[in-house]
């Protein structure tokens, strides 16, 4: 029975976050001609590291320079924030580098601990860990603890939005120094990493947020009228392919089903027009890399990277008209 039971929340973990396989809000690379102001990350686990090798060749190109406004959902949060708390390329490889993925996995052991806990509270995992290892990321920088979203842009001057599911008004929001200005920038991040059933919901005042990747996994309109750059996340296969085969078993129905669900969802919240400032940086990922991967290697991390640095080598070909294959 617990076999049983295990074996299929699994499914629905890997059926959930295949989600982010298919049916991204952008499948293209473009340039408008206006240097950004703002930066919006998409959603993607622990492909979110390619966000380390982006960030470094932008910052590298010096198109980080402009750039006071940040936003993401799930990993793209997490990236916006270390961005807009100062961290540099260098910095956030490390940072990204070092994220103890197994350590998120948290709570007590054992299965049936950990299935009364989904029971009980919502999720398999706790997830606090994430808000843990990134509260320690933010103190290194200014040494605040709990650190707010109103904090935050008092000492940067920048501003940041993290895209959230609000259970209560089955909405989707975005938290900023606005909206929630008490919020600790921590434990916004947790709530827009948080996968439901995977990890508990995070409760504020009187609110449940979950994971803003359910309704928008990247955060479109996060600034309107702001010239911005979309970095999107991409896999090989899709980049090619735009056809999908006929469901042939029950695991292929489902997932097809969830994909149109997620699919609208993206066409309201994360959809980018051709009428938008917003450019966008198409980011290949290799197939052998899922988005769930917890142990994921170094050389794998290093590979993600890498793509990052790649994906904005193109971005800058062709905003100078020099379109280049890899």
């Amino acid at each position: 029975m617990i076999f049983t039971f295990k074996k299929c929340f699994t499914f629905f973990l890997f059926t959930e976050l295949a989600f982010t396989l298919e049916f991204k809000p952008n499948i293209k690379c473009t340039y408008k001609g206006k240097k950004p102001q703002a930066i919006l990350f998409q959603g993607g686990g622990t492909l979110g590291i390619i966000y380390a090798g982006v960030v470094k060749g932008l910052e590298e190109k010096g198109l980080l320079t402009n750039i006071n406004k940040f936003a993401g959902t799930s990993v793209g949060a997490q990236a916006a924030s270390l961005l807009a708390f100062g961290f540099t390329g260098n910095e956030l490889i490390v940072a990204i580098k070092n994220i103890p993925l197994q350590d998120y996995l948290d709570g007590k052991p054992g299965i049936i601990r950990r299935v009364f806990n989904l029971i009980k509270n919502y999720g398999y995992y706790i997830g606090k860990n994430i808000e843990i290892y990134l509260e320690d990321l933010f103190v290194s920088k200014y040494g605040i603890e709990k650190c707010t979203m109103q904090q935050l842009y008092e000492l940067s001057g920048n501003e940041l939005r993290v895209g959230v599911c609000n259970l209560i008004t089955r909405q989707y929001e975005m938290i900023d120094r606005h909206s929630h200005p008490n919020m600790p920038v921590s434990v916004a991040c947790r709530a827009s990493s948080t996968i439901p059933l995977f990890f508990e919901p995070v409760y504020w005042e009187d609110k449940m947020f979950v994971d803003g990747a359910l309704n928008a996994n990247l955060p479109a309109h996060a600034f309107p009228n702001t010239p911005s750059l979309a970095c999107n996340l991409v896999s090989v296969l899709e980049s090619t392919q735009n056809n999908f085969s006929k469901p042939t078993n029950i695991i292929q129905y489902i997932r097809a089903i969830l994909n149109i669900i997620f699919y609208a969802s993206q066409e309201k919240h994360g959809r980018i027009t051709d009428e938008e400032n917003t450019d966008t940086i198409n980011i290949i990922y290799p197939n052998n890399i899922g988005s769930c991967d917890f142990d994921i290697s170094e050389k794998q991390k290093n590979e993600l990277i890498k793509i990052g640095q790649m994906a904005v080598d193109k971005y800058i070909n062709i905003s100078f008209h020099h379109p280049i294959d890899f």
